[in-house]
């Protein structure tokens, strides 16, 4: 992931959020013209596409670039690869105990 996207490595956090009822934390990341944000869930608790949180940004269509619950990495294979609608008012995302994604803003 990050050899394919080298503006992960100077980006700045420009927000973060932290979910107390499902111990969820999230970093937006810029640099320049490329946005991220770092969806950790340190809970056991498992969101089968149905994780959404108020701190998701208002702006932009993001799609998944990483997941850490990938069967090559030793997870269940939940990740939201293929979506491309993924945005503030759509969030849904699956999203696995101990696990975490990484989404670019591609609009």
């Amino acid at each position: 992931v990050l050899d394919k996207n080298p503006s992960m490595y100077d980006a700045e956090i420009v927000g973060t959020y932290k979910d107390p009822n499902h111990i969820v934390h999230s970093h937006h990341l810029k640099s320049g013209d490329n946005e991220f944000l770092v969806i950790k869930n340190y809970g056991f608790g498992f969101h089968n596409k149905s994780y959404g949180y108020y701190g998701f940004p208002h702006e932009g269509v993001w799609e998944e670039i990483f997941s850490s619950d990938e069967e090559k990495y030793g997870g269940g294979g939940f990740n939201n690869k293929d979506r491309h609608d993924i945005t503030h008012n759509n969030q849904n995302l699956a999203l696995a105990p101990n696990s975490f994604i990484i989404l670019k803003r591609i609009k």
